[in-house]
């Protein structure tokens, strides 16, 4: 499997702050990745380095095997990787679609522009409805919509999201978490900083444990970790989990029903809560 993102004994200091002691980490192509951590512990500071938005006091960065720690981000974006920032970091004074603009910028064919416009259009028919608009008069969610949509207009092939469930409501979570999904779907490798566990492992096929900036843990996701049927006791007595291919999400949801293994490919529910064992040992671990 192509490598394509290694971070080896990554520090960061601000000044005599140590925003980063020692985080390593990799990121395969065509993986999803969860970088996991309490407030502080490290993930924000990680991929503004990987993005270029701080330098690195020590380690190294290999993006495709070319050594990009340090570099600026204007340099960054245009080998394939871009970031979607925590707090969105939008140009408030912008329309939706000036936005969207600047996120391709970086691209040397701007003739794609139309093209890449109408991708995160259709990814986004909220936004296409709001591109006359000012970034300032979006929800909290299309925000973090027209954020994501920034990021793809440069055609990443890495794409770093910080936070982005922050100060989101439940209803646009799932749609967000879902948008990211299909994007993996069509090849898009994603690296995920995310205080919100079970979200971040319910996509996940690997996980790194950030805690003080340091790399505490790390480990392989299984690819359908709960099974959960419709609410109804009758539907879910005779529901079962459609064993889905590897790499696939479990689309049952709802609720969770036994403390048992799946009938059909054995991943381990819970009773009553719908965070998968792997997600429990980790929060076990933060806490």
């Amino acid at each position: 499997m192509t490598l394509r993102l290694e971070v080896e004994h990554l520090e960061v200091r601000y000044g005599d702050l140590i925003g980063v002691a020692d985080v390593s980490l990799r990121v395969e192509e065509g993986h999803i990745v969860a970088l996991l951590g309490s407030n502080g512990a490290g993930k924000t500071t990680t991929l503004n380095a990987i993005a270029g938005l701080v330098r690195p006091s020590a380690g190294t960065i290999r993006w495709r095997g070319e050594e990009i720690g340090g570099m600026p981000a204007y340099a960054i974006v245009p080998k394939g990787l871009a970031l979607s920032p925590e707090g969105w970091r939008l140009f408030v004074n912008q329309t939706v679609e000036q936005n969207l603009r600047l996120g391709a910028t970086a691209l040397r064919d701007k003739s794609r522009i139309p093209q890449l416009l109408d991708r995160v259009f259709g990814i986004f028919p909220r936004l296409a409805e709001r591109r006359r608009q000012s970034a300032s008069t979006l929800s909290g969610g299309e925000r973090q919509m027209l954020a994501l949509g920034r990021a793809l207009m440069s055609e990443p092939k890495l794409l770093l999201l910080d936070e982005p469930s922050l100060g989101l409501a439940p209803a646009v979570l799932e749609t967000l978490y879902d948008t990211l999904w299909k994007l993996h779907q069509e090849g898009l490798t994603l690296l995920l900083a995310e205080q919100t566990v079970p979200l971040a492992l319910d996509i996940a096929d690997y996980g790194y444990v950030l805690q003080t900036g340091r790399t505490v843990l790390e480990g392989n996701l299984p690819p359908c970790r709960v099974y959960v049927a419709p609410s109804s006791p009758a539907s879910a007595a005779s529901s079962s989990c459609p064993s889905p291919p590897e790499g696939k999400r479990c689309p049952y949801r709802s609720s969770v029903i036994a403390n048992d293994a799946c009938p059909s490919c054995s991943c381990t529910v819970l009773s009553g809560s719908s965070t998968p064992p792997s997600a429990s040992r980790l929060m076990h671990q933060l806490a």
